[in-house]
């Protein structure tokens, strides 16, 4: 067991953290375990992967998956933005990863919307992507909009807490994007009367597809009812969007969400 496994099983374990000073927080943030495995294993099975970056690190949990995942790689390099790791997070997350020996990261305290145009103006590339920011619409969509541009073809951006309604919706629309394809996503558990519902709805407004002109299709009904979560695999708690190949969408391409 390396380092970074055994700090990070520890503090699931605990559930708690501790800072510099040797203060003990309680862990009231951090990504569920199911989700970590999944990056790990994304970022096993894709040994070319060295460069990785992060929106959001907090107590460090999935920055210790991710440079385990990049373990003992050549050039492997971890950029984390945190705007509130000394503040908020009293450091915890980068002192992890330094009690677990990894100092092949940088820490970018900046809002995203900040940071990430610069990186871009850098040309700076990386190879995975994991957004667990600011949950709303717009800083989510920001987010994606410029590692779109700094993830090479090939490469994956992970979106955690898919089931928030904001970041739903930044998902349905990333999900008609040409040159994306979802290479993974971790399922949540959906209930017996949830099953019931989608079932009930997918019937009724199949039936009514039939009867209404499809001009007036979309206007009468969102999206969201039209294509439920169950059927696009959106029960999930985190998504990873594979990028097949550049964008070549043109100036006036758009699809319904």
């Amino acid at each position: 067991m390396n380092k970074l496994q055994e700090l990070r099983d520890s503090i699931y374990t605990n559930k708690v953290v501790t800072t510099s000073n040797g203060e003990f927080l309680k862990l009231n943030s951090a990504i569920d375990p199911k989700e970590g495995k999944a990056i790990l294993s994304i970022l096993k099975a894709n040994s070319e992967f060295t460069k990785t970056i992060e929106i959001g690190c907090a107590f460090g949990l999935s920055s210790l998956y991710i440079c385990e995942g990049t373990l003992g790689r050549a050039d492997a390099f971890h950029t984390i933005i945190d705007p509130f790791q000394k503040t908020s997070w009293k450091s915890v997350g980068i002192n992890n990863l330094i009690k677990a020996d990894v100092f092949n990261f940088k820490l970018i305290e900046e809002g995203s919307e900040i940071a990430l145009p610069e990186l871009l103006k850098k040309k700076e590339e990386f190879d995975f992507a994991l957004i667990d920011g600011w949950h709303t619409f717009d800083h989510t969509l920001i987010d994606f909009f410029y590692l779109e541009k700094m993830i090479r073809p090939g490469g994956i951006i992970a979106i955690d807490d898919v089931h928030l309604p904001g970041i739903n919706k930044v998902v349905r629309y990333l999900m008609n994007y040409p040159n994306l394809e979802i290479a993974y996503n971790v399922p949540m558990f959906i209930s017996r009367k949830a099953k019931l519902r989608d079932s009930f709805l997918n019937n009724f407004f199949g039936c009514l597809k039939l009867v209404l002109p499809s001009k007036y299709y979309h206007r009468v009904l969102s999206d969201r009812v039209i294509k439920s979560d169950r059927n696009l695999k959106l029960y999930s708690s985190m998504i990873f969007f594979r990028k097949k190949i550049e964008d070549k969408r043109e100036w006036n391409w758009y699809k319904p969400f």
